[in-house]
């Protein structure tokens, strides 16, 4: 029988995981369910969907039909962020519906 060589692998030390306030967790928990995304349908046209959710809340032919759904939506549920994406899937606006606290309000006044 051969000799092997022993090979030992050297364990880093565990790194600390990160703590996050109750308050930040509400926080982001809060604002995960009311924020709301206008995202190009697979199907064709425009949808409303949750972040993160595979399916839709609703579809619509028009991404301005889609966008005040999405308002409508998230004004029902308290406020929050709607985001909007262009055809490519990037973010070509956002808007805060109220009563959501926007840390930098719009200048315009388009919306």
């Amino acid at each position: 029988m051969g000799s092997r060589g022993s090979s030992r692998r050297v364990l880093e030390p565990a790194q600390k995981p990160q703590m996050f306030t109750t308050k930040q967790i509400s926080d982001a928990v809060a604002a995960a369910q009311t924020s709301r995304q206008v995202v190009p349908s697979s199907s064709g046209g425009w949808a409303v969907k949750a972040p993160g959710a595979r399916r839709a809340i609703s579809r619509h032919a028009t991404q301005r039909e889609a966008e005040e759904r999405a308002k409508e939506i998230v004004g029902k549920l308290g406020g929050g962020e709607v985001r909007i994406h262009g055809r490519d899937g990037r973010i070509r606006d956002a808007d805060t519906v109220p009563p959501g606290n926007d840390p930098h309000p719009p200048r315009d006044h388009r919306h």
